[in-house]
């Protein structure tokens, strides 16, 4: 059972990850795009680099939380096995 929870587990996470990447950069790519097209400024580059950024600051929070997680789980396991 605890197989298959951990299975489940990791699936979320990388559909997680995925979706936080990926959404900052297609919203800050329509963001640009409109802009330009509204004021022919050509931020759309400027724009998809802001997406990049966020994108990858999502993932180091997710990737740092997740691990802190992990820690804590593994601290209980490791009492627990202790008692």
């Amino acid at each position: 059972m605890k197989h298959r929870k951990s299975i489940f587990r990791n699936f979320a996470l990388v559909t997680q990850l995925g979706l936080s990447v990926m959404t900052p950069v297609f919203l800050c790519i329509l963001a640009g795009y409109w802009i330009d097209e509204k004021t022919g400024l050509r931020t759309t580059f400027w724009f998809l680099l802001a997406g990049f950024f966020a994108g990858a600051r999502n993932a180091y929070l997710m990737a740092k939380h997740t691990i802190e997680i992990n820690r804590r789980e593994e601290a209980k396991e490791d009492k627990a096995d202790e008692s």
